[in-house]
């Protein structure tokens, strides 16, 4: 069968690009067909462009069978079923009654992980947090950081804005890693300190986040993050993981970058107070105005600020800020806070951070 004439596929590509905003959600629908886009697209090509080169590609049955699959994988684009339809484009609806068609797509963008591949994956971030201290005659949690580079740790600008200020020594802050519990036993981590040139890159506070009103918004220049220069390179040390496999730290490099939807999956990675590493889950629960925050849904606590939140993909999201600023009324938080890492590549522009995740 010949290919899709020119201009039935021109509106194809671009009726689908509208329904595919982001590049993770069409890589997956296409691998569930056996497609991988690394093989004829880069890991920076908008959709728009990665379906405009996949449908050079076979012949006119082969790209029907792919358009009515991306269409399937689209059920809530009532135009664009109604249009593929109309077009011979779509698969013929499942009988009613059927096993395929008694279940439902809830949310899209909430991918089906290989579970082999989430937990492998999962297993590389915690060593990579770290909880920020002052030391002295008693131990001092401030917060959470995470690594961004071999020796770059970013956390919020007020966990260490008494040492910004000069209030405390940066020789008094230690960075403490690998403090979780394994079984019953609790690791007691091993510490690192700060360089002597350890303030790399800064954002301030916004007063704004201590405002109740939702409709007053942060300078995007305020988003209260910090990049602190670590001694010793912690993202190289060698570390054998449960696998027995020796391999470096490393550090966050992915981070997500199509639209993150309402109610979409989240996880945070949190120093709450002294405690060892802690994950919780919660939703997506929508940005402010311009974009400079993010409220969600999971619970933290003292210590919290500065951790990283990651999606299903374990994607970096945002960093963890703070939490809901209507205390006084006593009512439970309807939300917490945090800076979307894109607002933070925003706030950090120009001030040369070697970072590939603020890239």
């Amino acid at each position: 069968m010949d290919a899709l004439p020119g201009s039935l596929r021109a509106e194809l590509i671009t009726r689908l690009a509208q329904a595919y905003t982001g590049r993770t959600e069409l890589e997956l629908a296409l691998l569930a067909e056996d497609v991988s886009i690394d093989e004829f697209s880069t890991r920076f090509d908008p959709p728009a462009t990665v379906l405009t080169e996949l449908f050079k590609r076979g012949d006119g049955a082969w790209q029907r069978r792919i358009a009515a699959a991306l269409v399937a994988n689209r059920p809530r684009h009532e135009a664009l079923r109604s249009w593929a339809a109309e077009h011979g484009l779509s698969a013929p609806p499942d009988p009613v009654g059927s096993p395929a068609a008694r279940e439902r797509t809830v949310r899209e963008g909430e991918p089906r992980v290989d579970v082999d591949t989430y937990i492998t994956g999962l297993h590389a971030l915690p060593p990579r947090v770290c909880r920020i201290q002052l030391v002295g005659a008693q131990v001092e949690p401030l917060g959470t950081g995470f690594l961004i580079g071999p020796d770059l740790c970013l956390t919020n600008q007020h966990v260490v804005a008494r040492v910004i200020d000069g209030d405390r020594r940066p020789d008094e802050v230690r960075l403490l890693f690998d403090h979780y519990v394994v079984g019953n036993l609790s690791r007691p981590g091993v510490l690192f300190e700060l360089a002597d040139d350890w303030l790399v890159a800064s954002a301030p506070s916004s007063p704004v986040d201590n405002l109740v009103d939702p409709h007053r918004v942060p300078d995007p220049t305020q988003a209260d993050v910090a990049v602190l220069r670590v001694r010793d390179r912690p993202g190289e040390t060698l570390l054998t993981g449960r696998d027995g496999v020796t391999a470096p730290r490393g550090w966050f490099t992915d981070r997500r970058r199509d639209p993150l939807p309402d109610q979409a999956s989240l996880q945070i990675l949190q120093h709450a107070g002294d405690e060892a590493l802690k994950t919780a889950f919660g939703q997506a629960l929508g940005f402010n105005g311009n974009r400079t925050r993010l409220r969600h849904g999971i619970n933290t606590a003292p210590g919290s600020s500065g951790a990283p939140i990651i999606d299903s993909l374990r994607r970096l999201v945002a960093i963890h800020l703070a939490g809901d600023p209507d205390r006084a009324s006593g009512r439970p938080a309807r939300f917490n806070v945090a800076v979307p890492i894109e607002a933070v590549r925003v706030a950090l522009a120009g001030q040369q951070v070697d970072a590939e995740i603020l890239r």
